[in-house]
């Protein structure tokens, strides 16, 4: 039993004890909250949250269950950090890889042809020691050169040895070492697949840009694939512009680019509908100009160029929704590699024991598409800038109406009569992903 006195003094000690106590607990805290803060952000992963959220919103899911369309996804990282003057036009070419990578998918469950193969090679040989080296540039004749030019030195050696119709080169260098296999044993496997489908009515619905706070971004993209989408394809090559109204579906489509803050994250076709209620194919494109200098004349020379650019790339965007093919090959090869080589010389010999595991991966992906479309024109033209660079992004919007291509059909045909989208950002020093703007939703297929 403590005695008073014992227990009196023993106070400050657990006082003391339980300070350690709670400085080791917060000295832990700290550690962890520290490892949880410089731990590194996958923007890639961020971007799955968000788009899996948008797809149980819009009830995408269950429409893919019964069978009605198909959702797609895709991601890629921008190959360069935002630091890099080309990075608006880097984030842009990242769109489109995501993009492919989903059609890619798509056109995988169209129709697929696997092929495999494996092998199996192996190999001992009879004797299991290196094989003593093999003079191999003169044969026969090494040991009768040596007697002959024992002394014989500088252009005299090489004069002697080309009357004998050896090259000096030969001889001005160390020998290699001779290779023997005395075991191998590979086995391979290879998988090849070949895809090959259409993108027709194909569209991404929502794109999202996603970065790890240190200037390192990724671009996914969420399309929907459906029969109706496919359908409106089909009657626009077709129908020749007649479409009927559904005026309880018009909307102003000014409010499109109102904002431009909206433009940044807009990517991609999207079918909306006019003010009367007829259909529209609005396509965004973005680059950006690739001077540096200050001369004006140049400069505005350069954002003309850009704007072109921008131009192509929407209406290559419209041309494969219409008309898109693509085919999708793939081949990898899994397999291991293990060897017993002897390596000669004139005065040594070693052998080497190496195992390898084989990993190797080739993808091509061809997207094309050729078509004739009437009544395609510039929605508008805007510039703006990202909030994580200074360089200027340069946008268009490209549209293609059943009522313009219905007027411009009509002028073409009459006779003259006499001569005459808010995105919200993320500060750049933070992780997080934004979003593009919502201009279609689950009815819309």
């Amino acid at each position: 039993m403590l005695t008073r006195r014992t227990a009196l003094s023993a106070i400050p000690i657990l006082g003391l004890t339980r300070l350690v106590r709670a400085q080791s607990s917060d000295q832990v805290r700290d550690v962890a909250n520290s490892s949880v803060s410089q731990a590194p952000v996958d923007p890639a992963a961020l971007i799955d949250d968000q788009m899996q959220q948008f797809i149980d919103e819009q009830h995408f899911g269950e429409r893919e269950r019964r069978g009605e369309l198909f959702i797609l996804r895709g991601k890629a990282p921008v190959q360069v950090p935002v630091t890099n003057p080309d990075w608006v036009r880097y984030r842009t070419i990242t769109y489109n890889n995501a993009l492919i990578e989903a059609q890619a998918d798509f056109v995988a469950e169209q129709n697929t042809r696997n092929m495999t193969r494996t092998v199996l090679d192996f190999y001992k040989s009879a004797d299991e020691q290196p094989p003593p080296f093999e003079d191999r540039k003169m044969p026969g004749k090494a040991a009768d050169l040596l007697r002959k030019l024992v002394g014989v030195a500088g252009g005299k050696l090489d004069k002697e040895l080309k009357d004998m119709g050896v090259d000096p080169r030969e001889y001005e260098s160390a020998p290699e070492a001779q290779k023997t296999a005395l075991l191998t044993n590979h086995l391979k496997t290879t998988s090849m697949q070949h895809s090959l489908g259409d993108t027709l009515g194909l569209c991404s619905v929502k794109t999202f840009e996603g970065h790890d706070g240190t200037g390192n971004y990724t671009i996914g993209v969420v399309a929907i694939a459906s029969s109706m989408m496919r359908d409106f394809v089909q009657q626009i090559l077709t129908a020749r512009g007649e479409f009927p109204a559904d005026p309880a579906r018009a909307q102003d489509l000014s409010r499109l680019y109102a904002d431009k803050t909206g433009l940044i994250n807009d990517f991609g076709v999207r079918r909306l509908f006019d003010e009367n209620g007829l259909p529209v194919i609005v396509s965004f494109g973005q680059w950006a100009s690739s001077y540096r200098g200050t001369d004006a004349g140049i400069a505005a020379t350069y954002r003309e160029a850009a704007r072109r650019q921008a131009e192509l790339i929407a209406d290559g965007q419209i041309s494969d929704f219409l008309k898109g093919s693509l085919t999708y090959d793939r081949s990898g090869t899994v397999g291991q590699e293990v060897d017993r080589i002897a390596s000669s010389l004139p005065d040594s010999s070693s052998i080497d024991d190496t195992k390898r595991a084989l990993d190797e991966m080739k993808r091509t992906m061809i997207r094309t598409s050729t078509i004739n479309i009437t009544g395609l024109r510039t929605l508008t033209s805007w510039s703006g800038q990202h909030p994580a660079t200074q360089t200027p992004i340069i946008g268009v919007i490209r549209i293609w109406s059943a009522a313009g291509e219905s007027q411009m059909r009509a002028m073409m045909s009459t006779k003259p009569k006499g001569a005459s989208a808010v995105a919200t950002h993320t500060p750049p020093g933070m992780p997080g992903v934004t979003e593009s703007r919502q201009l279609m939703d689950a009815k819309d297929f």
